[in-house]
């Protein structure tokens, strides 16, 4: 055991005297005041910071995109998606008149007029559940109309939540060309 005295400084920036060597370096190795376990203290305040900030803009974000305001974005994707499954039978304008529409048992319904026949609202959740599939039209038929739930299902690769992205695209384009 080493007699030294060593000259020091606490945590608080005071002078102490430490009587032995041993005693020194129990005492600097019970102090966490090292600069890697400050960098790592840093990081783990960061990280819980940031994952915090996350948790409260995500379902903010979601929030305001529910409130009824829809993006550009997702209508410009649902004008593309109407372009390619839909203006065949419902025409470019929506109003049933598409190229394939006369060889259909039953003609394509006017997309343009659904809030119009449901008292002025867009009835999006019947669309939604018309493009999906989850409920078959009586004017389809035999169900001439594809269901695309499936299909875009298998286009996203099987990702529920961007099938259902394409379906709400398409929804949302759907809702802008009603005649007012």
């Amino acid at each position: 055991m080493t007699h030294a005295w060593i000259d020091t400084k606490d945590m608080a920036g005071r002078r102490q005297k430490v009587g032995t060597l041993d005693r020194f370096e129990t005492w600097v190795h019970s102090r966490p005041h090292f600069p890697a376990e400050e960098v790592l203290m840093r990081f783990r305040f960061t990280t819980g910071f940031c994952l915090l900030v996350v948790g409260i803009a995500v379902p903010v974000a979601l929030a305001q995109t529910d409130s009824g305001k829809t993006s550009d974005a997702s209508v410009a994707s649902g004008r593309d998606l109407y372009v390619a499954y839909c203006a065949s039978c419902h025409g470019k304008d929506g109003k049933g008149k598409g190229p394939a529409a006369a060889s259909l048992k039953t003609p394509p319904p006017d997309l343009t007029t659904l809030a119009q026949r449901n008292d002025g609202k867009f009835p999006k959740a019947r669309v939604l559940e018309t493009i999906s599939g989850e409920t078959a039209m009586s004017a389809h038929g035999s169900r001439q109309m594809p269901v695309w739930g499936p299909f875009f299902l298998a286009l996203s690769g099987m990702k529920e939540k961007a099938a259902k992205s394409r379906m709400e695209d398409l929804a949302n384009y759907i809702e802008t060309i009603q005649s007012k």
